[in-house]
C-alpha cells in the first residue's frame, strides 16, 4: 500500500494561504513527546492541522481497544473523528491539568489511559494514495466510524462525499 508522503489537502485552503511561504507546516511530523504532559503521539501528525497520518490511523484502529468517535457537525458534515489510543505508558504519572491562582500554576498530576488524537477527513483527498491504501482507510472509517466516504473527481478536483446513518450522526 502506498500512502501520501505529505499533506496536500490544505494547499488551496484560505487559512493555509495565510501562512504564505512557511511550507514546513505541510509535512507529516514524526511522533513526538508533547511537553511535560508525558504524551507521545500515536503516529505521524499533519504539521498544519494535527491530524493523524492515514497509515497510522489504520494501524491504531486495528487495535479494538482504540476508540473512535465523531465530532460535532459544525461545518455541516462529518469533518473529523476523535481517536483515543490506549496509552502504552498508562502507568506513568504525568501532568494532566493545572489550576491557577495569582498567576501561579499548580499542576494536577495523574495517569492517562488514552492518547487523544483526531483524523480530519479532508486528508482522504491528499495526493499519493494508491487504490489499495485509500480503500483500506475508507473501509475502516465505515466499519469503525459508521460513516461511508467516497473520493471522486469533478473538473480535475477531488470531491469528498459521505453517507451517514442520519444528519449529525456520531458513533
Amino acid at each position: 500500500m502506498v500512502f501520501p508522503e505529505r499533506p496536500t489537502c490544505h494547499g488551496s485552503d484560505w487559512q493555509a494561504q495565510r501562512i504564505g511561504s512557511n511550507r514546513d507546516v505541510f509535512v507529516w511530523r514524526p511522533p513526538m513527546r508533547r511537553g511535560n504532559e508525558g504524551l507521545i503521539d500515536a503516529g505521524r501528525t499533519c504539521g498544519y492541522c494535527g491530524s493523524l497520518h492515514p497509515e497510522d490511523l489504520l494501524r491504531v484502529l486495528a487495535d479494538e481497544k482504540t476508540e473512535i468517535g465523531g465530532a460535532d457537525w459544525k461545518y455541516g458534515w462529518p469533518h473529523k473523528f476523535y481517536i483515543n489510543v490506549p496509552n502504552p505508558e498508562a502507568d506513568l504519572v504525568v501532568k494532566i491539568g493545572g489550576s491557577y491562582r495569582d498567576g501561579i500554576e499548580t499542576p494536577i498530576m495523574g495517569k492517562r489511559e488514552f492518547l487523544h488524537h483526531k483524523f480530519y477527513n479532508e486528508h482522504l483527498k491528499d495526493d499519493g494514495f494508491d487504490d489499495q491504501a485509500l480503500n483500506a482507510v475508507l473501509a475502516v472509517l465505515h466499519l469503525r466510524g459508521g460513516v461511508r466516504f467516497q473520493v471522486d473527481m469533478k473538473d480535475g478536483e477531488k470531491i469528498l462525499r459521505y453517507a451517514a446513518p442520519y444528519h449529525g450522526y456520531q458513533r
